[in-house]
């Protein structure tokens, strides 16, 4: 298990209507950020950071905050996980899966490394326990995988935000 310091920090976004377009262009422009794309579900826009460093995370995420229709965030800052190598590329199937959790954590991240398509696994603190990526060959497989995590002993809820058009800044 990866401790953090090299695990990356999402920010979710909600923005108002009509404004996604502007807001993407701005995300453009920053320099600590990964990727974005425009997701489904309760948020609009998912943000991969490049810094690890609490300090930089903190002024990224409020530079992400002053972009003109961004109306909130939630930041998701992990503390231990997996990745598994899979990078993500520009324009592939990719869903976001924030998961409850009442079995221990370790043994849930384990059983979740078995699951071909789980590029990474993230324990957060907050409203989710472990924010997992998935890639997948189209949005048919990775809903198959949704399933496979849903069937993993000790998750109590999920929620899938799938991504579109992953933006590299």
């Amino acid at each position: 298990m990866q401790r953090n310091g090299t695990l990356p920090t999402y920010v979710f976004a909600s923005v108002e209507p009509q404004m996604l377009g502007d807001a993407t262009e701005h995300l453009k422009t920053l320099n600590d950020i990964t990727w974005f794309a425009p997701v489904t579900g309760r948020f609009d826009l998912v943000v991969q950071l490049k810094t690890t460093d609490p300090h930089q995370i903190y002024e990224v995420v409020n530079k992400i905050r002053r972009i003109h229709g961004i109306v909130s965030t939630q930041t998701y800052m992990p503390f231990e996980g997996f990745t598994n190598g899979k990078k993500v590329e520009n324009n592939e199937p990719l869903g976001l899966v924030l998961l409850s959790v009442s079995e221990q954590l370790p043994k849930v991240l384990e059983a979740m490394k078995q699951i071909p398509q789980v590029a990474e696994a993230l324990v957060v603190p907050g409203e989710f326990d472990i924010l997992a990526t998935l890639k997948g060959r189209d949005y048919k497989e990775i809903i198959s995988q949704v399933q496979k995590i849903a069937d993993v002993k000790g998750i109590t809820t999920s929620e899938t935000l799938f991504a579109y058009k992953p933006i590299w800044a």
